[in-house]
C-alpha cells in the first residue's frame, strides 16, 4: 500500500513492516508521519510565531517614538550649528577686515620725495613737519 508525504507529496510505495521499522520518504527523506501530526506540529509553530510577532510588534512602539524624538533633537542641534557656523563665519570677517584696514601716519615728506624715482629735483627743500 503507497503512502503520500505531508511534506513534499511525494507518493511512496512502501509502509513500514513493523513498528521497529522506520520508513523514510523518497522525495525528502524525512520520516513517514501522518498529516495530522504534521498540522499540529504547524499549528503549535504557527502559534509560537504570532506570539513573538505580537511581542515584536509591541517592541517596536517605544522604539519609533524614540526615532522621532531623536529626529527633531538633531534637527534643533543642527540649526544650532548653522547659527554657530554663520557666528564664527561673521566674526572671522571682521578679524579680517580689522587685520587688513591700513593705520595712516605721518609722514617724513622729504625722505619720501627722496625716494621717489619720478622726482628729478626737488624746486625747494620740503620740510618733515609740513
Amino acid at each position: 500500500m503507497s503512502w503520500i508525504c505531508p511534506y513534499c507529496g511525494t507518493e511512496n510505495q512502501r509502509e513500514p513492516l513493523n513498528s521497529r521499522h522506520v520508513v523514510g520518504c523518497r522525495g525528502c527523506q524525512r520520516e513517514m508521519t501522518a498529516p495530522e501530526e504534521v498540522e499540529a506540529e504547524r499549528a503549535e509553530q504557527l502559534k509560537e510565531l504570532d506570539t513573538a510577532l505580537c511581542r515584536a510588534r509591541w517592541g517596536l512602539s517605544p522604539i519609533v517614538e524614540q526615532l522621532s524624538s531623536y529626529r527633531q533633537e538633531v534637527i534643533d542641534l543642527e540649526q544650532e550649528l548653522k547659527e554657530k557656523k554663520d557666528e564664527i563665519r561673521e566674526i572671522q570677517s571682521s578679524i579680517d577686515v580689522l587685520k587688513n584696514a591700513p593705520i595712516y601716519r605721518g609722514v617724513d615728506r622729504a625722505a619720501k620725495a627722496r625716494l621717489d624715482h619720478h622726482q628729478v629735483k626737488l624746486p625747494f627743500e620740503v620740510s618733515a613737519c609740513a
